[in-house]
């Protein structure tokens, strides 16, 4: 007997997506509902490159950060 890959109930003949006849329902159903998402790409690629910028804001000030504060030791250990 094989079971569907989603909720594990056993089905009585195994079908090529794995899944059983309410999952197969559900599934499709869902693929319909979010059919509409590509119109919101520009925003979704908005905030990751927002995402992206912000962090290698922080990385510079951290690297920034760490330089000076390097810079200040070795000055320390020469005496200046």
């Amino acid at each position: 007997m094989t079971r569907c890959t989603r909720c594990g109930r056993t089905l009585k003949a195994p079908t090529a997506s794995g899944l059983g006849p309410v999952c197969q329902v559900k599934s499709m159903t869902r693929c319909e509902a979010t059919a509409d998402l590509w119109f919101d790409t520009e925003q979704l690629a908005q905030r990751a490159r927002q995402r992206v910028n912000f962090r290698i804001e922080i990385s510079y000030k951290r690297a920034l950060r760490d330089v000076r504060q390097d810079f200040a030791a070795a000055r320390g250990r020469l005496g200046l």
